[in-house]
């Protein structure tokens, strides 16, 4: 199996021969290989979810082994099945103790494999952050063109501007490569890879990447891979709401909490102004990062308006389904509640629709 094994040579030698020398240009095997080797479960342990699923157990387990079903032998306080003190909206008093405590058996059980599954994943997602944190160091900086970057130290002023202007090029170009090879065709298959892909990006934040541009890998989600909705189907649609959802929640925290802020997004090289400088660069501040999450919050309300009032109905469908994912954080300002609304409104007004019956029931 090791040969299937994205860190095998021989693998990494037929993929690069599959994707153009361009793609190799602005992006690294090791980033690639370790986009595509990983699963949402290895960069991501749903603990609180599985805390949840073992408390459901374990209290449908005391339910069972209530002492309140202790004075009968088939259920009730005559025993007699289905005769019960209190309310038994699961149907407890209709089983015999012996039923009782073999279902109970079987939930202790159920509790002990999720610890197990939980335990493991956490031991997995510690070996993955790991290897994460090793390998980061060369996802972008490796790179012949960031090389050359990074050894020029020009003195006059105009050549100052020449390099910073150089350096936006080549960040672009970083960032538009690992959105072509590696987000884009992820995010469109499966619900699972649409999240995988969001917080694989902000993992590259979060670890402080060298090299990596959040701020830059923000703005180019929002012009880059929002306006695909006109040209996608409906499951597509659904997995880029997924998608966008996990992009957003975090940007949307930063702007309700300075300080937050200031911890999670300030304080990181992603968030520098300028990419590569050595100090590590001036990064945006609290008002700057709220001016810039406007534009984008508008640049997105404005993407699914005009899918809203299209004439193409798939673009009206495909802008619904992602909107249904976003609908608990998005949109943030009433402006752009009141815009999109205007939009659906006649959607789901019966008297103004009336070929679209899909639609009308779902705007």
């Amino acid at each position: 199996l090791s040969s299937w094994s994205l860190r095998s040579k021989a693998l990494q030698t037929q993929v690069m021969d599959v994707l153009p020398d361009t793609a190799w240009q602005y992006m690294t095997m090791e980033l690639y290989s370790t986009f595509w080797g990983l699963g949402l479960s290895d960069i991501d342990v749903p603990r609180s979810q599985y805390d949840k699923h073992i408390k459901t157990l374990k209290n449908r387990e005391s339910e069972l082994l209530s002492s309140r079903w202790n004075n009968s032998s088939g259920g009730g306080p005559l025993g007699i099945p289905g005769q019960h003190q209190g309310p038994d909206p699961r149907g407890v008093g209709a089983m015999t103790p012996k039923d009782r405590k073999k279902e109970a058996g079987k939930l202790a059980t159920a509790q002990d494999n999720l610890r197990k599954e939980l335990d493991s994943q956490k031991e997995r997602n510690k070996k993955v952050m790991g290897q994460i944190s090793i390998d980061k160091g060369e996802f972008f900086v490796k790179l012949e063109a960031v090389q050359s970057t990074l050894s020029q130290e020009p003195s006059a002023p105009e050549e100052q501007t020449v390099l910073q202007k150089s350096r936006a090029t080549l960040v672009s170009h970083l960032v538009s490569n690992m959105l072509q090879y590696c987000i884009m065709p992820r995010l469109f298959l499966t619900p699972e890879d649409a999240v995988y892909s969001a917080k694989f990006i902000h993992l590259l934040h979060s670890e402080a990447t060298p090299g990596y541009s959040s701020l830059q890998m923000f703005d180019r989600v929002v012009k880059t891979v929002v306006p695909s909705v006109y040209c996608i189907t409906e499951r597509e649609a659904s997995n880029l709401g997924i998608f966008l959802r996990a992009i957003m929640v975090p940007l949307i925290r930063w702007t309700e909490n300075r300080k937050i802020y200031e911890k999670e997004a300030q304080a990181l090289p992603g968030f520098a102004i300028r990419a590569f400088e050595k100090d590590g660069g001036k990064k945006a501040e609290f008002f700057q990062y709220e001016k810039v999450f406007s534009s984008w919050h508008g640049k997105i309300v404005t993407t699914m308006s005009q899918c809203l009032a299209s004439k193409e109905y798939i673009e009206k469908r495909a802008a619904i389904n992602v909107l249904l994912k976003l609908a608990d954080v998005f949109p943030v300002f009433t402006s752009g509640y009141d815009m999109l609304h205007e939009k659906i409104a006649p959607l789901a007004d019966k008297t103004q629709n009336t070929d679209m019956p899909d639609l009308l029931a779902i705007a």
